[in-house]
């Protein structure tokens, strides 16, 4: 490489130049300075200049090697002077307009607007950071992360961090965020197939109330794992904490995580489970909202409490575990019970159950007290007494009362025996007599005839009055029929006469009843003629 000419130095480092650094965390140089500026040295400006100091040792004055030391060498300040200018320099980033999802948005003490617009891509997440200054902020709504906004503005560039950014001056919603709708997606899932319900919950899981194994999956280098350590060696020392490492963030994150939780169960290592890590922005935490996560939790056999961040933008991890928390801390009060609280518990306990075993042993005294004083105990004949009596007066009672009741029952069979002899009387004589009415009848045909021969001649002369009446009925009709067509309008208009009627529907009696320009209906025998006034002349 140090053999290339001067041409190829300056390709090589503009590469390194449009390459961005690993660490974007530089520190601004302080006025007057320029950082680490090895351009500013005189030999590197003068080209062989500076190489005659150092060429007795084949190190030119500006420190580099003699095969490079024609390179210009720029300072931090100056690349990043160089890309601003290039920024501006392309028409194509100025007022440009992009799309994406807001997430990160602050505002800061001085009224300016810092958000990050990003997108999901096949191939990773692209992020580009955007501020929008203060007086720009007054004409434009604030977003919302989560939601998708089309900005309009202009690539500029911060010179001390070397940091690109969109320079914001128009911002319009464009809908939900393909991240937020895919959390809504999962959500509803998840709900519909009971994940999320409080009710079914709790009836699938329970908290330990003194947990001997606690799990605990997350980063083995974050915050939050110091914090369960500590909260739980504070409130129960002896309680064993048994951490699954895993990624928190990151593509490869929600495999790890799901895994973890899978592995627990598997095996059984914990009573309890927290899950989660030190908080961070929506895409820090975005792991905890894939269905791959969400499902392990919610299927877990082991009870899990989450910690994954803010409270105010609960990820779904949270809605399908057992209790959320806002921070570590929290997950290990909540899982992890106090020492002290417990003892004080405890105390509390056996004190109320002393107190119930005292009242109990002081009511069985008295009751045994009592017993032996009783003058049943002393005189157990005393308790036949009553019985005895009661048994006595049943027997005499029941010596009483039989006869009487063998008296009353052989009457009412007497009475029914007499009634059985008179009714036998009273059939005998029913036979008697229809034998007699039997004997008296005439035989069955000539029982018959007579009255078939007068229904006959009923029928006959049913028929003839029937005629005789239809006969008169029909020529009354005619006669009605010929009086009513004598006087019918039909019959009269029939013989040229005609019913005229204006178009209200009135019948025209005189020329009275009509105006020039009416509109006349006439009815004649087989239509009706529609006619207009033009001249009206009286006759009378």
């Amino acid at each position: 490489m140090y053999n290339k000419h001067r041409k190829g130095y300056g390709q090589y480092f503009s590469s390194l130049f449009s390459t961005p650094p690993e660490d974007t965390a530089e520190q601004p140089a302080a006025p007057g300075q320029s950082g680490t500026d090895l351009g500013t040295d005189t030999g590197a400006e003068s080209g062989t200049d500076g190489l005659a100091a150092g060429d007795a040792a084949g190190v030119a004055a500006n420190g580099l090697p003699q095969e490079v030391a024609p390179v210009k060498v720029y300072s931090v300040r100056q690349v990043n002077q160089m890309v601003e200018q290039t920024l501006k320099a392309n028409p194509d980033l100025s007022r440009i307009s992009v799309q994406g999802e807001v997430s990160n948005f602050k505002v800061s003490a001085s009224g300016h607007w810092f958000f990050t617009l990003k997108q999901q891509a096949p191939d990773g997440l692209f992020k580009l950071d955007c501020i929008a200054f203060r007086y720009q902020t007054r004409s434009l709504q604030q977003p919302v992360n989560g939601k998708s906004y089309i900005v309009f503005g202009d690539i500029s560039t911060y010179i001390p961090g070397g940091q690109y950014r969109l320079l914001v001056s128009k911002l319009y919603y464009s809908g939900a965020g393909a991240q937020a709708e895919a959390r809504e997606r999962l959500k509803r899932k998840l709900q519909a197939e009971g994940y999320m319900d409080d009710e079914a919950k709790e009836g699938k899981w329970h908290l330990p109330l003194l947990p001997e194994r606690v799990g605990i999956v997350t980063s083995p280098t974050s915050a939050a794992v110091r914090d369960i350590i500590r909260i739980s060696r504070e409130r129960l020392p002896g309680v064993r904490l048994l951490l699954y490492p895993v990624q928190v963030q990151g593509d490869k994150a929600p495999e790890q995580i799901a895994r973890a939780i899978e592995f627990m169960n598997r095996h059984r290592l914990a009573d309890v489970l927290i899950v989660g890590r030190g908080g961070g922005s929506k895409e820090d935490l975005w792991a905890f909202n894939e269905e791959r996560v969400a499902r392990a939790i919610a299927t877990s056999a082991i009870p899990v409490v989450t910690c994954i961040g803010h409270s105010i933008d609960m990820t779904v991890s949270d809605f399908v575990a057992l209790r959320e928390t806002a921070t570590p801390t929290d997950a290990a009060r909540i899982v992890v019970p106090d020492r002290q609280e417990q003892a004080l518990r405890v105390w509390n306990l056996w004190k109320r159950m002393a107190g119930v075993v005292r009242r109990q042993l002081d009511n069985g005294s008295i009751r045994y007290g009592n017993c032996r004083k009783s003058k049943y105990l002393q005189e157990p004949e005393t308790l036949l007494d009553r019985p005895a009596e009661r048994l006595d007066r049943a027997c005499m009672a029941l010596r009483q009362s039989l006869p009487e009741r063998v008296d009353a029952y052989d009457l009412r069979l007497r009475k029914a025996r007499q009634a059985l002899r008179h009714s036998d009387i009273i059939w005998q004589g029913l036979e008697a007599r229809l034998a007699v009415v039997l004997a008296r009848m005439p035989k069955g045909g000539s029982l018959v005839e007579r009255p078939a021969r007068e229904a006959g001649a009923l029928t006959d002369r049913l028929e003839r009055a029937l005629a005789d009446c239809l006969a008169r009925e029909t020529q009354a009709l005619q006669l009605q029929a010929a009086r009513l067509n004598g006087v019918s309008p039909l019959a009269v208009l029939g013989r040229g006469y005609s019913l005229t009627r204006t178009g209200g529907g009135r019948l025209v009696k005189s020329a009275d009843d009509v105006q020039w320009g009416d509109v006349l209906q006439t009815e004649i025998s087989d239509g009706v003629i529609e006619s207009v006034v033009q001249d009206i002349k009286k006759t009378r």
